[in-house]
């Protein structure tokens, strides 16, 4: 199985890249963020949690997420893999998902990690604020939280991945299909 987590801050393009590398290598796209989404859509007692923590600028507790992304893994379509994007967002879930996939012998292939300048991505989260309409992307003091969570909590999780010979870096500054023929060429050495 080709197994690929998709690294980077708020706006680099996680969600992009990862739907279009799942269609392309007919692999499952399992977001966390569309997931915490839909539950705050439904107003899901969940989704009531999750959104007043995100409206702060915070990260769903690690229980809720490691349980969200087992009962997807696990009912997981029959698929060639898959592309998880939003998570690990922390070192202990770092530590869960590569224990959980090697014990299931469908390791990680590689954590692509989106580097992005910080005006692309300013730009990047303006433009989603307007074109989805999501209020956790309009609000530049709960923007900076995010980006600040990601800098100490998220960052880490690389260190995790290096030291295991995972990282494929990505320029995600470019143009999508400039981004997404750099990451199929990078990944074919390895799948």
């Amino acid at each position: 199985m080709k197994n690929f987590l998709i690294f980077g801050p708020p706006g680099s393009g996680k969600g992009t890249y990862s739907k279009v590398l799942a269609e392309k290598l007919n692999l499952e796209h399992l977001s966390t963020g569309d997931i915490i989404r839909d539950e705050i859509k439904k107003d899901t007692e969940f989704g009531r949690m999750a959104k007043g923590l995100i409206d702060a600028g915070n990260f769903v507790p690690d229980k809720h997420i490691i349980q969200i992304v087992v009962e997807k893994l696990t009912k997981m379509e029959n698929k060639d893999g898959f592309v998880l994007d939003g998570f690990p967002r922390t070192v202990q879930q770092a530590k869960f998902i590569d224990k959980f996939l090697f014990e299931r012998r469908t390791p990680i292939k590689a954590l692509l990690n989106l580097r992005v300048s910080k005006p692309i991505l300013f730009e990047r989260i303006s433009k989603r604020a307007k074109i989805e309409g999501r209020p956790d992307d309009a609000d530049n003091k709960v923007i900076h939280a995010r980006l600040n969570k990601y800098e100490n909590e998220t960052l880490p999780v690389l260190n995790y991945f290096e030291t295991r010979g995972k990282i494929i870096n990505i320029n995600s500054d470019q143009s999508i299909d400039d981004a997404i023929n750099e990451i199929l060429g990078k990944i074919e050495d390895i799948t």
